[in-house]
Parts: C-alpha cells; sequence; structure tokens
C-alpha cells in the first residue's frame, strides 16, 4: 500500500506531465506553463525554434545534444545526460516530442522515454513536462503516450492521469499485476487488489483450468513447458507464463537479441542460415569470422533470455526456431 499511496501524492506535484499543442498559437503552450514552471529558467529540448521562444539560447538544447535520436533510446546514458540539464537554476525540462516521429523504434522509445521522465523527476525534484503535437500522432503511439505520463497539463489546470504505468511494470510485471494497478489508479479504494495480486500469481489467470485451486507456475522451470503469448504488432512483447521476458540480461545486447527472435520467428521451421542473420545484425562488419563470434553469443543471450536453450537449435550453420 505504501507505493500506492506514494504514487497518489507525487500527483498533486508537478513531476512527469504531458501538454498537447491544442492550438498552433505561441502563446498557448505558455499561458499552459507559465503557473507551474518559470519558463525563463526553463530547460528546452527542440530543433524548433520557433518553439517556446521566452526560453533564452543558453536554456536551448537540440534533440541529438541530448541524445534523444539514438536508436534504441539508451535509457541510463539518456538519464545522465538531461540530468545534467537540470543542475543549477533551472526551473525544469521542456521536450518537444516530436523525435518520436523520426524515431525508428517510435513506440518502444516513447515507452523508455516514459522511464527516463519518471527517474528525473524523482532524482532532481523538478517537473519534466513532454510537449505532443497531436496532429502527428498516430492512434499507437497516442495509445503509449496515454501510459508513459503520470499527469497531464491542460488549460484548465494539472490532472492525474489514471492510465499511468511505471516503467517497471511494463518490462517485467505480469498482466494481471499491471491490470491491478491501473485499477487502483482509477478507484483509490481498490489498491488492496494490486497488492494482494503483486508477487502472488505469477502467470494469466484463466490460463488453465487450475487457476481456480490457485495453483502456482514455477517459473523456474524450462521455458517450453510454459504458455507462450507473443505480440508482433507495434512493439514486440514475449510472455512466457504470463511474465514478460526480460531482454535487458547482463552481457547481452538487447536490440540484437529482439531482432534475431523476430527474425526466426517470421522465419517459422524454414529456419536461418546463419551468413543472412550476421548480415541483418552487423551489415557494416566486414570480417566474417568477428561477425560468427557475436552471433555464437547473441544466440546464447537469446537462449538465457528466453530461459531454455532448446528454443533454438542450431543444425551445421542453420539456426532453426524450435
Amino acid at each position: 500500500m505504501g507505493v500506492r499511496q506514494s504514487s497518489r501524492e507525487t500527483d498533486q506535484h508537478l513531476n512527469n506531465a504531458a501538454v498537447l499543442l491544442l492550438s498552433p498559437e505561441p502563446e498557448f503552450l505558455e499561458k499552459v506553463l507559465e503557473p507551474w514552471l518559470k519558463l525563463t529558467a526553463a530547460t528546452l529540448i527542440s530543433d524548433d525554434m520557433n518553439l517556446l521562444t521566452i526560453v533564452g539560447g543558453r536554456q536551448r538544447q537540440q534533440i541529438a545534444t541530448a541524445k534523444l535520436d539514438s536508436t534504441p533510446l539508451d535509457q541510463d546514458f539518456t538519464f545522465e545526460m538531461l540530468k545534467a540539464f537540470l543542475t543549477g537554476r533551472s526551473s525544469g525540462l521542456l521536450v518537444d516530442m516530436r523525435w518520436v516521429i523520426a524515431n525508428q523504434e517510435g513506440i518502444s522509445s516513447l515507452e523508455r522515454w516514459g522511464g527516463v521522465a519518471d527517474h528525473l523527476a524523482s532524482e532532481t525534484g523538478k517537473p519534466i513536462i513532454s510537449i505532443y503535437d497531436p496532429e502527428l500522432l498516430i492512434e499507437e503511439q497516442l495509445q503509449t503516450f496515454m501510459r508513459v505520463h503520470r499527469q497531464f497539463l491542460s488549460p484548465n489546470g494539472l490532472h492525474a492521469n489514471p492510465y499511468w504505468m511505471p516503467a517497471h511494470l511494463f518490462e517485467s510485471a505480469s498482466l494481471g499485476e499491471q491490470l491491478t494497478f491501473m485499477l487502483g489508479r482509477v478507484v483509490p479504494d481498490y489498491d488492496i487488489l494490486y497488492s494482494r495480486r503483486k508477487g502472488s500469481e505469477m502467470h494469466a489467470r484463466g490460463a488453465t483450468p487450475s487457476w481456480l485451486t490457485h495453483v502456482h507456475v514455477d517459473i523456474s522451470g524450462k521455458a517450453s513447458s510454459l504458455r507462450w503469448h507473443i505480440h508482433c504488432f507495434g512493439s514486440l512483447r514475449v510472455l512466457i507464463g504470463g511474465r514478460s521476458v526480460n531482454w535487458r540480461i547482463a552481457g547481452s545486447t538487447p536490440k540484437k537479441t529482439r531482432t534475431l527472435f523476430a527474425y526466426l520467428l517470421q522465419a517459422g521451421e524454414k529456419g536461418a542460415h546463419a551468413a543472412q542473420i550476421s548480415e541483418l545484425l552487423w551489415p557494416d562488419e566486414e570480417f566474417e569470422d568477428v561477425k560468427r563470434t557475436r552471433l555464437h553469443h547473441t544466440v546464447a543471450m537469446l537462449r538465457k533470455t528466453l530461459g531454455d536453450g532448446s528454443c533454438v537449435l542450431r543444425a551445421c550453420w542453420k539456426l532453426d526456431r524450435h
């Protein structure tokens, strides 16, 4: 219960908020933001010199300088970079979110950005405000936008976002934990459901008839013995036994591991030749032996990530999906 109470208390103070540009007039954004932070002391991340001209030149930083154009978005690196901009008298951080449109991993990067914004607001005690142009958001981006920001700012004030979800729930929580967390934000009296569910049922309810008898799935067993759910539309998500796969394990390169998984999934039973995969993952590498070594490591990391060595089979120079 302590975590959820803290969540509600934090909603009362500006921290990780989003604002939509509902008007093309330059004054609109200033009127929305001025009651909440001193704009002349704020730090702005944007390539648009016409956006919030009230923010002085020294307080303005380009998207590339903040490394928001990197693919995939490196959360730790981005956090440290932006934290440096918030030292001293900076009243808060304003981020022009049009960088997401050009990012090759738009949805995934937007999810990661939510975690960075939460961490920055918590660590620095200063508001992080993400500015969106609704005309540029496709439906899937809008859906993600509604989950990664704790608050919304509008002309009539600050609003807690009942659909916000912390980054750690995106990455590692079961669907049940996610749903009960959201329910507790909509109806605070239901907070207790999240506390009960957290850490208890590790598998999806209703996945097997035995859930009514409260039989718990042992997630330490072989991954192949558990039910898999793979979501391929938008951001790739893989759930094994009701829990999301954690791609960020020690020693791995998450983007390469995910790409290898997706490629083998698409290849199906016919599998894929090692040379094809190596060229896909490391197109700029000249030496074949280096590619082969990297591929062997990535396959090993994929097996470790999925928790079952039999998930990826290797015969001669051919990799098959089991």
